[in-house]
């Protein structure tokens, strides 16, 4: 049996060592960490539960064949779940007016049938091919908004190729579920069952690892570690991937999950994203309770902060952070004075996602590392852990058509 080492433990690492598994691979996993997951965790307070990082994944047949697999249950949803809002002087599900969501529909139209003009082009931003596409109004009210709840970038400097190329791509075929999922016991328990599925097969996944690469190497090795973890490990042996790696900009994140009592006036739905204009200090909020069952007795909110505009929001003390969002909260709930907390838990990832810019896309252009290396990460042009996953899927494929 061919073997492959896997280097991180995160959502990444885990489910590449899940698919290698199941291509027939004998499989060890180091994690310089003392945890899997990465990112990803759960707390169980009080009042319910706390997401470290992302609270749910985008559900395709492929999600629901490993949820089965591993033995994880959906959680419930909630039927407001479906309403989304963007705040535009309030919160609104369609934040554009009549003009722009006409030429909105017709280009959308025009996108479907062909119209390779309106596809992304090279080097081009994010807020450029909005513009370009149905004007300002789409750009700064609908596309910018969306995007910074996943990506936290400057629109202005955040590579449209990268970010909207994968939606013209092919897709995962859709299952019978819709929409976004979570395991029933939050994110942490995907990343329990994960591990405990390799466990049972053999996988020994070595905890506190200082991993040293060996040149030349004996068999395929998966690096799935964030951009600035990769060069790091891989300076000695492969310095050219290394420098090339340690161009990835980080964003930082700061998630706070606040408890309140509920209020009749509370918005229900799945959250709110708050456009730059608006000069609010979140990017957006999240209404946890309102999205899935047996999440919090009370009202649950996940407030989320920093990114590219807000660097400095790590840096901040627990009782700025609090301020901040009572202050958003406020205007939210138009103008009125918002009670205390009953609790909270702040995280904060002072190099959480990467940043997505237009250097980046040039840089992945030149980062071609060969076999047996195998780079893997939400910072190849897949962000979000359904593209994660589904790229595990073809990584594990291609190392078989190569090794097995």
């Amino acid at each position: 049996m061919s073997r492959v080492t896997v280097v991180g433990a995160g959502f990444a690492g885990l489910t590449a060592a899940y698919e290698l598994i199941k291509a027939g691979f004998e499989v060890t996993v180091h994690e310089h960490g003392e945890r899997a997951g990465g990112l990803l965790g759960t707390h169980r307070t009080a009042f319910g539960l706390v997401e470290t990082a992302a609270n749910a994944l985008l559900c395709s047949r492929e999600i629901e064949e490993l949820f089965a697999d591993v033995g994880v249950a959906f959680a419930e949803r909630r039927p407001e779940r479906r309403k989304r809002y963007i705040f535009w002087n309030k919160p609104r599900r369609w934040p554009l007016g009549l003009a722009a969501s006409v030429r909105t529909l017709i280009q959308g139209c025009r996108l479907s049938l062909g119209n390779k003009d309106l596809v992304p082009m090279e080097g081009e931003s994010i807020a450029e091919w909005a513009r370009r596409f149905a004007g300002p109004d789409f750009e700064q009210r609908l596309l910018s908004p969306a995007l910074q709840g996943i990506y936290a970038g400057d629109p202005e400097n955040m590579s449209a190729l990268l970010i909207l190329g994968k939606i013209f791509a092919d897709r995962p075929a859709k299952g019978r579920w819709k929409g976004s999922v979570a395991p029933e016991g939050g994110m942490g328990a995907l990343v329990k069952a994960l591990e405990a599925w390799l466990e049972e097969r053999g996988v020994k996944i070595h905890y506190g690892s200082q991993f040293a690469f060996s040149e030349p190497l004996s068999e395929p090795v998966v690096l799935a570690t964030s951009a600035w973890s990769a060069a790091t490990l891989l300076k000695a042996t492969h310095p050219h991937e290394a420098r090339l790696l340690e161009t990835c900009e980080s964003l930082p994140l700061v998630t706070t999950t606040c408890f309140f009592e509920p209020q009749h006036s509370d918005l229900k739905g799945f959250g709110c994203l708050f456009p730059r204009s608006q000069q609010f200090r979140a990017l957006g909020v999240l209404f946890n309770a309102s999205v899935f069952e047996k999440r919090s007795s009370v009202r649950s909110e996940t407030w989320i902060l920093g990114g590219a505009s807000q660097r400095n929001s790590v840096d901040l003390s627990d009782e700025q952070i609090l301020e901040a969002i009572q202050a958003d909260r406020s205007r939210l709930n138009k103008g009125t004075a918002v009670a205390a907390p009953l609790d909270y838990k702040i995280t904060r990832w002072p190099r959480a996602i990467p940043h997505y810019t237009l250097a980046w896309e040039r840089t992945l252009l030149a980062l071609n590392p060969k076999p047996p290396l195998f780079l893997h990460g939400n910072y190849l042009g897949e962000i979000g852990l359904s593209r994660i996953y589904s790229r595990s899927r073809r990584l594990a494929q291609q190392i078989k058509e190569m090794y097995g």
